[in-house]
């Protein structure tokens, strides 16, 4: 539709970058001496844009400006300006970039001399030694790279090429001049082919320094595209021609004959490129065809410029040749109004469900819509041109949609009890287009002629004894087998249609669908015995078209269960034993579901030794099965044994049986203080014969399992609380039961003890401070203080150690019985080493294997292998199964990682010594899996190394799997959110408009029933349930805000179609709606989760697309309907800026000069903004 205001407002956009250019503008520069004409090459980040080193000062009178040329901003924090003399010496700095600087694209930075600068732009940082006139200047990044340079002598450090060929000349003459790099002024400083003569030209009288404060340029990497197409308005018809013109962001060269595809009726025609190469603006031509018609020309999308094997090339690469989307702003349609008249006879296009959409419908009501290939006049369309194809009687109504457009609607009458195929027919008709000419009486294609099948006839059901259940029983679950006379839709048949006729009570129902017509009831628990008898009411299931079901009661069954239930209590799956660790766990398995209400820790009998216990119960995923339970102990105040019991009547089964006494095979685990460490500082010392940093820290595991501490950290504190980290544990480190671990400080006065250190670190520990061993969390292990004030201590801290003397604190009970006390006071359980009696006495990872006292048999050597790596040739991305067998002594324990890939895995050995995890490869060729094998209290560590190919190609497969039956495929298709034309036909243009439209996008039918439609979650509206409407592949149905109270913002809001189950089965959300009728929609409609275009033409029932006949402006009627403020707007605009009050202010045409739509004119005026205002 032609809108004039568009075209000034572009215009003036035009001119005002035109302005701004312009003012750009600089005197035209002195070359550098003549040369061939620089190949230009755009760099990608800093350069040296302008500078002198003299000026109308003098010597000092000097400055450096930088350009960001690239289309990202740049961090220069630590970057540098570098001088070089032209002797080669040394560079030195002029000036280091502070933290947090950063150049946008196209800004500038200024760097003068403070002791000279006489320029007008302010310098936003300055420097004070000066530039010799024939020296070098270079920018550095933060890692001393050189990023660009430029020289005025072979000598310089700083020029390029480096071999001198493109040097300067020194500047010597005291006037207003720099060096500029090309192109200059307005046109930015892109060039950079690396040689400073030809990216540099002289400016002899008029140097133009700019700052971070100027305005910054298009980055030399921007891209041209498209801003505008327009033509001249005007009805044309064949052979006339029409001239395009595309207006790109910057100037562009064309080869070859780009096209411009338009959409001119039944067949789109193509604009052949006809001039315009080397500026901003090429100019198309359309030669109109015989066959074409259109009431507002405008191209097919928003990818309808195509290069036809010519290009399209800006200065920096191709153009983007993406137009406005047809329709908005920018667009052929919305700068210009042309009409293309073949004088053809109007024909019907197409004859389609309007309401409802559904083929197969129970409805009273039917309406048709009918659509011509072109405007007729309104007053000769009625009810007499059309009549249906069954006895229903002739039509109740046709309202006009708009000229092209009518809906035709039966209702009432025969149509209630009618059953059959109904569809709509031209019955001798008198319409005639807007030309007189009249409607060709031909019906539509037969794809574009739907019809409705009535289904009035209510389906029957009958509830039988599923076959071989007995009609008394005491085992669940209880089948029966429900059969509808059609088929229905499975959706709205769910347990809440079921009642309990009988005398039992509590009873769960469960439904399995085995055809369309037939479904399985089970009854799969109860709390009372008595007889099952399940009825389904009237109207609680429909079938396709919406009909309810008769009602129904169903057989009988006497169900009496007099067995109680048993239960087994033992340690979960890895469960350490002993342990310090809590929670504690343990698995509860009852032999039949219980009435989970009834069980709790109340319920649970400890009667080993420890003592305070805390217990929690979780059911066991999949939940539901109400048979298998967590235990966990989460709190234990006193140590000892968990035992824990169920006596026996404590816990019902879902027929009120009462349960057996508990029995296990394990149900019991030995607890140790919380506070007791896992491994422990078995004994240090600070400083020794050597020195304060004569030091060493030793490890050992008190307990009788095995730890893996490898990133476990040391850290010490000194006597303020300050900590720091010395050392951290190798990955693959193992402390097995009773194993040591010692680690020294290294360096000049260092460890001087003779048994070696199986790990060093560097810093000293603070005499006075403290240490302590964290985990690779950062959580604390265990932790030795000698002051007060360390971060690090238990109860009383330990006094610090002082001379040099070969001493250490030692854990007690100490020597040969090992460090195994720990009661969290370091003055109880450290005892002070002093020569000679008791020298220091270090142990390391070597040491023969003793728990407190008791010598364990050292580990032996074991072998691992990998058995196993399927399949192998793999799929790059594909699972590959890797399988390990560790062998040696007793059967191994504990972990084997596997590594090689790009997503490892670790195994847990089970009881066989064996174990499989899965990797994943991301690229192909020949890889090498590793399985390294820690090691347990028994077992030393071992690996093995497995060639493993990774290939492109699928590997045969040797069985097919049956594929599952389709899934119902149903998503938003479109929807309209701010509404501008009435698309409901109810007479007012308002919220109720708004419109979504749903869409079956699977290959089977799909009943709505159950599906609801929401706005953004828990936020706006309530869901809206959809009805009982089936929906064939391809079909799709609109619902109007009138129906759904459903409000979408014009200010972003969401989207939301609910599955009958409540999960999210789509979703889109938007943000401001820019205009009225923006139509968001798929394209294609294929319920893809990508194709969302956010510019489409309203289509409420049709295909998808971005363009369409548009309605033209009424000439009469209420004003009010045309004034389209937004929702989010407070209601006081619409009082400021509509009828009757604002008189239509918020109109743009009202400010055209000579308006349009019998709106008002501006009156000649001779200033520049007086307006005329109703």
């Amino acid at each position: 539709m032609h809108n004039s205001q568009r075209f000034w407002r572009g215009l003036f956009f035009l001119l005002l970058i035109a302005a701004l250019c312009g003012g750009m503008a600089l005197p035209t520069a002195e070359r550098a001496p003549a040369r061939a004409a620089p190949q230009e090459r755009v760099s990608t980040n800093i350069v040296i844009s302008e500078f002198r080193t003299r000026g109308p000062n003098g010597g000092n009178d000097e400055f450096i400006e930088l350009y960001n040329l690239s289309s990202s901003s740049v961090n220069i924090e630590n970057w540098r300006v570098s001088y070089s003399n032209s002797a080669g010496d040394p560079p030195s700095d002029r000036y280091i970039f502070p933290l947090g600087t950063i150049l946008t694209p196209g800004q500038y930075f200024l760097l003068a001399n403070s002791d000279g600068y006489s320029g007008a732009t302010t310098p936003d940082a300055t420097y004070t030694s000066s530039l010799a006139n024939d020296g070098g200047i270079a920018v550095i990044d933060a890692l001393s790279a050189v990023i660009d340079q430029v020289g005025m002598s072979t000598g310089s450090a700083y020029k390029e090429p480096t071999d001198g060929s493109g040097i300067l000349s020194a500047l010597t003459a005291d006037n207003n001049q720099s060096y500029e790099r090309e192109p200059g002024g307005g046109a930015g400083n892109c060039y950079d082919t690396d040689n400073n003569a030809a990216d540099f030209a002289l400016n002899s009288s008029s140097s133009n320094p700019q700052n971070t404060s100027s305005t910054p340029l298009a980055s030399c990497l921007a891209v041209p595209m498209v801003t505008s197409v327009s033509s001249t308005d005007g009805t044309y018809s064949a052979p006339e021609t029409i001239d395009i013109t595309v207006t790109f962001s910057g100037i562009v060269d064309v080869t070859g004959s780009p096209r411009l595809l338009l959409e001119t009726g039944v067949t789109d025609g193509t604009a052949e490129y006809l001039s315009g190469t080397d500026s901003n603006t090429l100019t198309f031509r359309y030669t109109v065809a015989a066959v074409d018609t259109s009431t507002d020309l405008d191209y097919v999308s928003t990818n309808a410029l195509t290069l036809n094997g010519g290009s399209i090339v800006g200065v920096a690469g191709n153009a983007i040749l993406t137009l406005p989307s047809p329709g908005a702003a920018g667009s052929l349609g919305a700068n210009n109004n042309i009409v293309i008249d073949n004088g053809a006879d109007p024909t019907v296009i197409s004859f389609v469900r309007r309401d409802p959409t559904a083929t197969l419908t129970n409805a009273n009501s039917l309406t048709f819509r009918v659509t011509f290939s072109e405007d007729v006049d309104p007053a000769t369309v009625n009810t007499n041109d059309f009549v249906a194809t069954s006895a229903i009687g002739d039509p109740a109504s046709v309202v006009r949609v708009n000229d092209s457009i009518y809906d035709v609607t039966f209702s009432g009458g025969a149509l209630i009890n009618f059953n059959g195929s109904v569809g709509l027919n031209l019955n001798s008709p008198t319409i005639t287009g807007r030309d007189g000419n009249p409607l060709a009486a031909t019906e539509p294609p037969a794809a574009n002629d739907e019809t409705y099948t009535l289904d009035n006839t209510d389906p029957t059901v009958t509830i039988a004894l599923a076959s071989g259940q007995a009609a008394s029983t005491d085992v669940l679950p209880v089948r029966f087998t429900v059969v509808f006379s059609e088929a229905i839709n499975a959706s709205s048949f769910t347990v809440s249609d079921i009642t309990q006729a009988g005398t039992a009570g509590s009873v769960t129902w469960n439904i399995a669908q085995v055809d369309s017509t037939t479904f399985t009831l089970s009854a799969t628990s109860l709390a009372v015995n008595g007889t099952l008898i399940p009825s389904i009411a009237a109207n609680r299931v429909t079938d396709p078209a919406g009909n309810g079901n008769s009602a129904v009661t169903g057989a009988t069954v006497t169900f009496s269960d007099i067995t109680r239930p048993t239960v087994t209590i033992n340690q979960t799956s890895g469960q350490l034993d002993p342990t310090g660790t809590l929670p504690i766990r343990f698995r509860i398995v009852f032999s039949e579901p219980i009435d989970t209400n009834q069980f709790v820790p109340a319920d649970i009998r400890q009667i080993g030794t420890a003592t305070g216990i805390t217990w929690s119960i979780a059911e066991v995923s999949p939940p539901g099965n109400h048979t298998t339970f967590t235990l966990s102990a989460t709190a234990v105040t006193g140590v000892g044994t968990l035992v824990p019991t169920i006596p026996a009547n404590r816990v019902r089964d879902l027929a009120g049986n009462n349960n057996l006494a508990s029995t296990s095979t394990d149900n019991s685990v030995t607890y140790g203080s919380s506070n007791s460490a896992i491994i422990v500082i078995s004994e240090f010392r600070t400083r020794g014969p050597n020195g304060a940093d004569d030091e060493f820290i030793e490890l050992y595991n008190p307990t009788s399992n095995w730890v893996d501490i490898s990133g476990w950290k040391i850290n010490a504190s000194n006597d303020t609380g300050g900590v720091g980290t010395r050392a951290t544990i190798p990955n693959l480190t193992i402390l097995r039961s009773g194993q040591y671990y010692l680690i020294a400080k290294s360096g000049s006065g260092g460890y001087s003890g003779n048994v070696s250190a199986n790990l060093n670190y560097g810093s000293g520990i603070t005499d006075s401070g403290g240490i302590a061993l964290l985990r690779s969390n950062n959580t604390v292990v265990d932790r030795v203080g000698m002051s007060t004030a360390s971060a690090y201590k238990e109860g009383t801290p330990l006094a610090p150690l002082s001379g040099n003397l070969n001493q250490s604190y030692e854990r007690k009970l100490g020597g040969s019985s090992d460090a195994c006390q720990d009661t969290n006071n370091n003055r109880d359980d450290f005892s002070h080493l002093l020569p000679p009696a008791d020298p220091s006495n270090p142990q390391n990872y070597s040491y023969p294997l003793s728990l407190c006292g008791t010598a364990r048999l050292n580990p032996v050597t074991t072998t691992t292998a990998i058995t196993a790596d399927t399949p192998d040739p793999s799929l790059r991305f594909g699972n590959v199964s890797v399988s390990v067998r560790v062998t040696g002594g007793s059967t191994p324990t504990g972990r084997v990682d596997i590594t090689g890939a790009n997503t490892n895995c670790s195994i847990t050995l089970n009881s066989s010594g064996t174990g499989s995890c899965t990797v994943r490869f991301t690229s192909t060729g020949t890889k090498t899996l590793t399985a390294r094998y820690l090691g347990d209290n028994t077992h030393l560590g071992s690996s093995d190394a497995e060639s493993h190919q990774v290939t492109l190609a699928a590997p045969t497969r040797t069985r097919v799997p049956t594929p599952p039956p389709p899934p119902p495929l149903i998503a938003i298709n479109e929807f309209v959110p701010r509404p501008g034309r009435d698309w409901n036909l109810d007479g007012v243009v308002n919220t109720n408009d708004e419109y979504i439209e749903v869409l079956n996008h699977g290959v089977i039918d799909v009943n709505l029933s159950g599906y609801s439609l929401d706005d953004e979650a828990n936020i706006g509206s309530s869901p809206y349930r959809l009805p009982s409407i089936v929906l064939k592949p391809g079909e799709r149905r609109v619902f109007y805000g009138s129906e759904t109270n459903l409000l979408l913002s014009d200010g972003g809001d969401g989207v939301r179609l609910l599955k009958p189950n409540g999960q999210l089965g789509d979703a889109y959300n938007y943000f401001v709606v820019r205009f009225p009728d923006q139509s968001y929609c798929r394209l294609p409609d294929n319920g893809g989760l990508d194709d969302w275009n956010q510019n489409c033409f309203p289509t409420p029932g049709l295909q998808n697309s971005l363009s369409g006949s548009t309605v033209n402006p009424p000439t009469s009627g209420d004003d009010a309907l045309l004034c389209p403020i937004a929702d989010t707007l407070p209601e006081d605009f619409v009082f400021a800026e509509c009828n009757p009050f604002g008189a239509n202010i918020w109109n743009p045409a009202y400010w055209d000069k000579f308006g349009w739509f019998d709106e008002k004119s501006l009156p000649e005026s001779t200033g520049k903004w007086p307006v005329f205002v109703d």
